[in-house]
Formats: structure tokens, sequence, C-alpha cells
């Protein structure tokens, strides 16, 4: 199946693009409307896969990509009869119940990161496949988050770390398991889908399976405004379509070590 996809050379893209058959990375600004429409042309993709995205920044730039370049990819791939896959965020829901978040939640993102993910999934909804991942761990992961900046320190010799909370709950899943997810829906109706595990796990349960010996210190002053305390999705309608999480916490956890 030939497929065009934005983003490739970002942490889902670096895992996605050895498992695609026929695929061909775009390298332009995705809010470069005409540059974008002239590499579908040329490329006459079934599926185009938009996985770029800005997590950190103003909210002028978050909505420029975020929003208006993802709706800019939907439009032109709509255009040339392209099926259309972009990345969405558990960031789109917001403050939940400690509970397994279903996708018909209302959403209330509170964070400009949420907000303009969820303005790009309300226009393309109905014609395209919008994957929400929980926190994604794995090999390359970024040192901005918080799995990969512990790593990182602990590899450049620290034995001691700061947290802002060792008690907050999350959902992992690993990136690996995120690109399969994405291969599945390459076949799938349109929808918004979460990917996760859809097992809370804590900070310091999820630290624990580092390999190393380190202390960890709480640090309230770390803690982002817009964090909450539990977040826990509902895989439920990904594992319908025959997708089930191949890497356990512990795998994804010595993995990601092992490349660090």
């Amino acid at each position: 199946m030939r497929t065009l996809v934005l983003g490739a050379e970002g942490f889902i893209g670096r895992h996605l693009m050895p498992q695609l058959d026929n695929a061909i990375a775009y390298h332009g600004d995705i809010c470069d409307l005409a540059t974008l429409d002239e590499a579908v042309r040329q490329a006459e993709p079934e599926v185009v896969i938009n996985l770029a995205g800005l997590f950190r920044g103003t909210r002028e730039e978050m909505v420029g990509v975020n929003t208006t370049g993802a709706i800019n990819a939907f439009r032109v791939a709509n255009a040339y009869g392209a099926r259309f896959i972009t990345a969405g965020s558990a960031a789109e829901y917001g403050p939940v119940p400690p509970e397994p978040v279903r996708e018909d939640r209302v959403c209330k993102p509170t964070s400009d990161y949420g907000q303009s993910k969820l303005m790009a999934t309300e226009v393309v909804l109905d014609l395209a496949c919008v994957f929400r991942p929980s926190n994604i761990i794995g090999p390359s992961m970024s040192k901005e988050l918080l799995l990969g900046n512990v790593i990182a320190q602990l590899k450049r010799g620290a034995r001691e770390v700061a947290v802002s909370s060792l008690h907050t709950i999350r959902d992992y899943v690993d990136v690996r398991d995120v690109a399969a997810a994405i291969i599945i829906l390459m076949d799938a109706p349109p929808g918004v889908r979460n990917v996760s595990s859809g097992v809370g796990t804590s900070t310091e349960a999820l630290l624990s399976l580092i390999p190393s010996d380190f202390e960890v210190n709480e640090q309230a002053s770390l803690r982002g405004k817009d964090e909450v305390d539990v977040f826990i999705a509902d895989p439920g309608p990904m594992r319908a379509l025959g997708w089930e999480p191949k890497f356990s916490l512990a795998e994804s956890v010595l993995d990601t070590w092992e490349a660090s």
C-alpha cells in the first residue's frame, strides 16, 4: 500500500517507517499547503499518515502545526482520494476521573497542546482515523519526557533525580506497539481510537524498572500547570480491531535504557 508519512523523522515515525513496504517520507513543512499538495500529487499515496506535531512552544506555534498543519494534510489527502490517519493525543481529554477514559468522553483540554490537537480532531474525525496514544515510551524517546529524562541523567552519571510526584498514575504504551496500531488503522473505518495499555502505573513503579541504583526525590515545583494526577485510557476499540500491546512495561523500560 503506497503511503506518505508526514513527520517520519519523529519518535513514532522512526519506528513505523521500517514496518511499511511502500512508504515515502515527507520532509517539508505541513503548514506549507502548496508544497504539501505537490508532494501528495506526485506520490499518489493510498494512505497519508500525519505524525507531525509540536509538543512544546507557544500556543500560536502549536496551533500552526497541530491544528492548521493537520487540517491541511487532511484536506490534501482527501482531495486526492487518499485515506488519512493522524496522531491525536490523550491531552485532548483534559482532566478525567481515575478510571479508563473512553473515546466518547466529552473533551475539555486545559493545555494549549491538547486544545490544538482537539481542534484538528473535530475537523477530520468523520473521514479520518485519529489515534490518541497515552504516554509513549520506548527506544529513542525524547529526553524531555519523564522516563527519557531520568535515563539521560543516569547515563550521565547522576545518582539522584527529582520528579514532581512519585504517585502520579499514567498509562504507558510502547512506541513499537503504537506503530503496530497505525498499521492496523490503515484498513480501519474512520473514528477516534485510544492506543494505550489500559493499565495505570505510578511514577514510582515505572522508575523502579530502570536497571540502575539511584534515589528519587519529589519536587512539587516540577509539576506542570495542566498535569493531572491519574490518566488511564480504555483501549477497547483498538483491541476490537485485533490490536494488542506486545511489549510489557518492563521490556519497554529496559529497551529504552539499553538504547540510550
